[in-house]
């Protein structure tokens, strides 16, 4: 099945800050538990793309609060242990039809959990370190966001940080915390561009709600066509496809 791809950087995400983020006490779960999966057979490296996954799932709820969305910098782990488990066992049903339609699929990386991009005045000291390729600056303030979360710059281009961490990070209240530095003009979480295949997830009263997408025609500019699959995954574990619309596949898509 085509889709756009994105390039992930998904050997990190289990590497362990050097810093204990901010937490916060809200119900992010709404107090629903799922079974653990078996998770046995499943590759490393196809594990850390689906915790990947998860985490963007959290981070998109945690967004919805319009305060939180900008303070609340540790993507609430149980959320994101949450998803996970769902997507595990969705993971484990592809080994057959009609689940299997669904293998390669995974959330398109918006938003973000890894980076952010930072703007600024070149006119200011400290920016010339950055713009020599060096991770910490002599400005304090810099120096010390870039310590306490482990933050990595990935690369920098004339005026233009790419500011990465290793493990998965509330990216708008990251960017946040840049926002005020004398020299730093602009502060966001590093977006992606164009679409393509996605996966939205909700908690329900008796299951977890996933929807999964795949787009075509023109993603770059925003699919022209989309197909959708809805699948419930119960709280013990069980896996239902609820529906699948849109428009229809062909060949070279299944």
């Amino acid at each position: 099945m085509k889709h756009v791809a994105l390039f992930l950087l998904v050997a990190v995400f289990f590497i362990p800050s050097c810093d204990v983020l901010e937490s916060d006490d809200d119900n992010w779960t709404k107090d629903k538990v799922i079974t653990s999966p078996d998770e046995s057979n499943i590759s490393d490296s196809i594990k850390n793309l689906i915790k990947i996954d998860a985490a963007t799932l959290a981070l998109r709820d945690v967004v919805k609060d319009s305060e939180l969305k900008y303070q609340l910098l540790e993507i609430p782990p149980d959320l994101i242990e949450l998803y996970y488990r769902g997507l595990i066992y969705i993971h484990n049903a592809m080994k057959s039809p009609p689940y299997n339609k669904l293998n390669g699929i995974h959330v398109f990386r918006n938003p973000p959990v890894f980076s952010i991009a930072v703007l600024f005045d070149t006119s200011y000291a400290w920016t010339k370190a950055w713009k020599r390729g060096e991770r910490l600056t002599g400005n304090p303030q810099i120096d010390s966001l870039m310590e306490n979360y482990n933050l990595q710059l990935s690369y920098c281009c004339y005026d233009a940080a790419s500011i990465f961490s290793f493990t998965p990070i509330n990216t708008y209240a990251l960017s946040n915390k840049f926002l005020g530095i004398q020299g730093v003009r602009i502060s966001e979480p590093n977006f992606y561009m164009g679409d393509g295949a996605d996966i939205k997830a909700e908690i329900k009263d008796i299951y977890l709600l996933y929807v999964f997408t795949v787009g075509w025609g023109d993603c770059p500019s925003g699919c022209l066509s989309r197909h959708f699959w809805e699948i419930s995954v119960e709280y013990d574990g069980s896996v239902t496809l609820l529906r699948e619309y849109g428009d229809p596949l062909s060949k070279q898509q299944i």
